[in-house]
């Protein structure tokens, strides 16, 4: 070969190797904002779940929880708000798991066990739908699959009835 074909050859590969470092940058700078995002969701819903945490009334949940499990009289105002508390703060923490999964910051297998979770402490599935539609919670997307969630679960509390 002859020098300039060399130097053909060598601005090439010197090209290819600037197009594939800035994809390599393009992507370390796609992680890096996909961690942000994750640890401010995390933020956000820890801050809101202590909130909610300390004005609980353990003790009015307690009896929310025992008024529910043995189908006694209605709730008071009281258990029902220390019940809805319990409730914000779950979602709060599924939320902030969904989000982490869509970024990719979660396994699949992870998110699965999280709405396994969820749909075991359903005891009182009219409380979750007060808060998806109360307005308290903006997230259209994670209601949309809350949604889901809740006619699988309706659909196997159903099947696990017959």
């Amino acid at each position: 070969m002859k020098l300039p074909t060399y130097q053909f050859v060598a601005q090439m590969a010197a090209a290819a190797a600037v197009v594939i470092s800035l994809a390599l940058v393009a992507y370390e700078l796609k992680l890096s904002r996909d961690t942000a995002v994750g640890e401010l969701a995390v933020s956000v819903h820890e801050l809101e779940a202590s909130v909610y945490l300390e004005v609980l009334d353990v003790a009015e949940y307690n009896k929310a929880i025992y008024k529910l499990e043995n189908n006694e009289e209605e709730l008071t105002w009281s258990e029902h708000k220390n019940l809805f508390r319990i409730v914000m703060t779950s979602t709060g923490i599924a939320t902030a798991k969904y989000e982490l999964w869509k970024l990719g910051l979660l396994s699949d297998a992870e998110w699965e066990w999280e709405v396994r979770k969820i749909k075991d402490n359903w005891s009182n599935l009219e409380i979750w739908r007060e808060l998806m539609y109360s307005g308290n919670y903006k997230n259209d997307e994670f209601i949309q699959l809350l949604d889901e969630i809740t006619t699988e679960w309706e659909a196997e509390r159903a099947s696990a009835m017959e």
